[in-house]
């Protein structure tokens, strides 16, 4: 049961480069959406995306999860809301194109490692390719495992070994002590080109024990600030509605589809 306080959640967006991406050749028309920060101490109290689309010519262009996860595909696919609008996996596509990338996540940065793994997906693919990079950030620890948060235990690690790892660490915090957030950020891109990227957090803290059999990753320990189950512990719908991919993917799916109304309008 969810308690009768929302879990906190937090919107964020990238101002990508001044340069208009037109995602066909010819007339294109820009979006621009103001979102306030998550910060109240943030000098700009708000940050713009900018979009430029033209989907006159291909409305319907599928769009590729890029990602061999089969539990993100899940997740995404599940909280999408893209009328109109065909998803596939790298699976999908392999009897095609051979087997599908595996890209070096090497950035410095959640946001530098979706780039790099939407735009190696989109050249292997040809399509437009949604790819996300997640990262567990725990107060008491600097900040880790963050990106390392997939190999948090090493190179071959299982998220059991992370998650050992980690409750090991915290094994003399209390509270507020064990306060974290999860982070997710998404990234479309149209080869090398970067189109559009939200970031979507949650709130909450580092149980002292693993609860619940669903979900993936760290989500048996983490619980949401202002409720009663661990990720884990919930519906896939109710995981969703407030954590860290479904709220990038809802940021996603409201911009992308603005853009493509937009499209069809002009």
């Amino acid at each position: 049961m969810i308690g009768t306080s929302r879990p906190q959640i937090e919107f964020r967006t990238f101002l990508l480069p001044a340069r208009v991406v037109l995602l066909h050749t010819g007339w294109f028309r820009t979006i621009f959406n103001e979102l306030p920060t998550d910060s109240a101490s943030s000098q700009d109290p708000r940050r713009r995306v900018q979009i430029g689309v033209n989907l006159n010519s291909q409305p319907d262009r599928p769009l590729l999860i890029a990602s061999g996860n089969t539990n993100k595909h899940r997740e995404i696919s599940q909280a999408l809301n893209l009328s109109g609008s065909r998803l596939l996996t790298p699976r999908d596509l392999e009897a095609d194109r051979g087997p599908a990338p595996d890209p070096q996540e090497n950035g410095a940065t959640l946001l530098e490692n979706a780039i790099i793994k939407a735009s190696e997906f989109s050249r292997w693919s040809g399509l437009m390719s949604l790819a996300d990079d997640t990262g567990l950030f725990v107060d008491a620890l600097d900040g880790d495992p963050g990106i390392y948060s997939a190999r948090y235990a090493g190179e071959n690690a299982t998220f059991a070994d992370n998650i050992e790892k980690l409750l090991e660490q915290l094994a003399e915090k209390e509270g507020a002590s064990r306060a974290a957030h999860f982070s997710c950020v998404l990234a479309l891109c149209d080869g090398d080109e970067v189109i559009l990227s939200v970031e979507g957090r949650c709130q909450g803290i580092i149980t002292e024990s693993p609860r619940g059999e669903g979900g993936f990753g760290y989500d048996p320990i983490f619980l949401p600030q202002g409720a009663e189950l661990t990720f884990s512990q919930m519906a896939p719908e109710e995981k969703n509605r407030i954590s860290h991919r479904g709220l990038a993917v809802q940021q996603f799916s409201q911009l992308y589809g603005a853009a493509i109304s937009e499209g069809e309008k002009s």
